[in-house]
C-alpha cells in the first residue's frame, strides 16, 4: 500500500557496496549473481496487485543477471582526487536511490563501477522486503564463494538455501504469536480515531510524503560514554537523548 501511494521512493532502499580490489573477471561477477538470484528466491520475488488491491507473492523464474560497468578511470586523470571521489560518490547514490516497482521485480540490482584497472567498486541496492542488516552477512560470504567457483571452476561448498516460501511462513507464524497482545492493545486503543496532535513547527507541512535528511554529530568521547550509559539505563537508543539535547540546551 504504502508503495502504491508512493511509488517513486527509495526510503526502503538497502544500498550495500564492495570494494575490489585485484583483478576483476566481470564475466565471473556475473555468472556468480545469477547463481545468487537462482539460490535465493527472494531475488526473484515480486508483489503485484489482486484485483481487490491485495498484494501476492510472485517467484519468477532463474535468468541470467548482469551487472553494467561505469568506467571512472578518467576521473583521475581529468580531476584531484577528492573532486573524482565525489563523483564516484554521486554515481553510488544515484544507483542507491533508483526506486524498484514491487509489482514487476526484480527487486534488487547491481552494477560495477572502476575507478583504477584493479579497484572497482560494486554497487548493489536491494528493497527492504527482500533484504534487511542480516542478509549482509550472508549475501558477501555466498557471493565470494559462487564468484571464486565462476573464476576456479571448483563448486562452491554452500548448504542449501531455504525456500523463501517457507521462511515467510515461518516468521509470519512467529509474528502472529509474538504480536498477538500487542495487536489486542492497540486494536482497543484505536478503537475511536485519534486526534490530530497539532505540534509548532519552523516550517510548513508539505503537500505530499517528505524525506527525512540526517546530520552528523560528533561527540567527545566522555560524552559519548555517558549518553551510552544513559541509553542502557533507560531502556532507549541515542535516537531519543541527543536530538532532545539539541533542542533542550
Amino acid at each position: 500500500t504504502l508503495a502504491r501511494l508512493n511509488p517513486d521512493s527509495s526510503v526502503y532502499n538497502v544500498p550495500v557496496a564492495f570494494r575490489l580490489r585485484g583483478e576483476l573477471d566481470l564475466l565471473a561477477l556475473d555468472r556468480a549473481l545469477t547463481a545468487l538470484a537462482r539460490r535465493h528466491a527472494a531475488l526473484r520475488a515480486s508483489f503485484p496487485a489482486d484485483p481487490d488491491g491485495s498484494p501476492h507473492l510472485v517467484i519468477a523464474e532463474p535468468a541470467p543477471v548482469v551487472a553494467p560497468l561505469t568506467d571512472c578511470r578518467w576521473l583521475a586523470a581529468e580531476h584531484e582526487q577528492p573532486a573524482a571521489e565525489q563523483e564516484v560518490l554521486r554515481i553510488t547514490e544515484q544507483e542507491a536511490r533508483l526506486p524498484f516497482d514491487l509489482a514487476t521485480g526484480p527487486l534488487w540490482r547491481a552494477s560495477v563501477i572502476r575507478e583504477e584497472d584493479r579497484n572497482h567498486l560494486l554497487v548493489m541496492a536491494f528493497h527492504h522486503i527482500v533484504f534487511d542488516g542480516l542478509s549482509r552477512t550472508l549475501l558477501l560470504g555466498e557471493l565470494g564463494a559462487l564468484y571464486a567457483e565462476a573464476v576456479t571452476g571448483t563448486a562452491a561448498d554452500l548448504p542449501p538455501a531455504p525456500p523463501y516460501t517457507a521462511v515467510l511462513r515461518r516468521q509470519s507464524a512467529i509474528d502472529a504469536k509474538s504480536a498477538g497482545p500487542d495487536l489486542d492493545y492497540w486494536r482497543e486503543r484505536f478503537a475511536q480515531p485519534a486526534q490530530p496532535l497539532v505540534l509548532p513547527a519552523d516550517h510548513d507541512r508539505p503537500p505530499g510524503p517528505g524525506r527525512a535528511r540526517s546530520v552528523r554529530v560528533s561527540l567527545p568521547e566522555h560524552l559519548g560514554i555517558r549518553v551510552e550509559q544513559f541509553c542502557r539505563g533507560s531502556g532507549t537508543t541515542p535516537a531519543i537523548p541527543v536530538p532532545t539535547a539539541g533542542v533542550v540546551k
